[in-house]
């Protein structure tokens, strides 16, 4: 699967990569995982990374799946996506209208520091850092 991720217990943080094309399909099984597996993790504030990846969902896809977040019973948290490109952040910044009255607060940058700075997060550690540098 393109997308990795890592629960970062310490930090109450979910950390997610796309790593290539990601479709609805593979969005879809990568909510389901970490709500069957990490239910706590649900609660925790996310940081999704795009810069080596990209969505591969159409218009009608993006709200779908922007509408499915607004209707989870999700607890109350922070998501925010960077993508520092044309048409994922634009497409992204679809999904953060479309999902913005769900329990989850989405945000889109173009860099990662500024994704930390809405998040109060420490760049350091964080294991998009090393996956990038390492």
């Amino acid at each position: 699967m393109p997308i990795e991720h890592l629960v970062d217990q310490e930090r109450r943080l979910v950390e997610v990569i796309f790593l290539g094309a990601v479709s609805r399909q593979e969005i879809e099984a990568f909510r389901h995982e970490v709500e069957s597996l990490a239910p706590h993790a649900l609660a925790y504030d996310a940081l999704v990374d795009l810069r080596h990846g990209s969505l591969d969902l159409t218009t009608a896809e993006i709200r779908d799946v922007a509408n499915g977040a607004e209707m989870k019973g999700w607890p109350r948290s922070r998501c925010a996506l960077v993508a520092p490109y044309g048409t994922s952040y634009t497409d992204l910044k679809l999904f953060e209208l479309w999902s913005s009255r769900g329990p989850r607060q989405y945000r889109v940058f173009r860099s990662l520091g500024e994704a930390c700075g809405w998040l109060g997060l420490d760049r350091a550690g964080l294991c998009l850092e090393e996956t990038v540098h390492g």
